[in-house]
């Protein structure tokens, strides 16, 4: 019976920490603005799939390469098709954590520039954007 409650805690501090995470980023609906013409394709997708890798650079430094792979349901600037692979790199001591997309059961909306997303401000999870910022969507720069 402990076990259980323990267990049943501990669930429902992890489930309050990452909806609490997922919208630790807050930007204006200009910040958005900004991000949006500085990307080559920006749509609104769910990660399907993806591989990373962990490594150290000659610094000591933890590096964290990752691909994913989005089931595209709205494309809003490029043509990613239905389907859109992106990559993203981190490296210890950068400024965001090092989970590309802490959360695979919702929909994100991810700025991609050359195929790569950058290390920080590159998606965010679709409840997190400003209601403001998603009726303008698509936007001319």
């Amino acid at each position: 019976m402990y076990r259980t409650i323990v267990l049943v805690v501990l669930a429902v501090v992890a489930m309050a920490t990452t909806s609490t995470q997922a919208c630790s980023t807050r930007l204006s609906a200009r910040q958005f603005r900004q991000l949006y013409c500085s990307a080559d394709v920006v749509f609104r997708g769910m990660q399907v799939g993806g591989s990373s890798s962990v490594g150290i650079d000659q610094n000591g430094r933890e590096m964290q390469g990752g691909r994913f792979t989005f089931q595209v349901s709205r494309a809003y600037k490029g043509s990613p098709g239905s389907m859109a692979d992106v990559s993203r790199m981190w490296t210890q001591g950068d400024p965001c954590p090092a989970a590309a997309f802490p959360d695979r059961s919702s929909d994100f909306l991810v700025f991609s520039k050359g195929g790569s997303v950058e290390t920080c401000r590159h998606s965010f999870p679709w409840s997190c954007v400003p209601a403001g910022f998603k009726n303008s969507l698509p936007i001319r720069c």
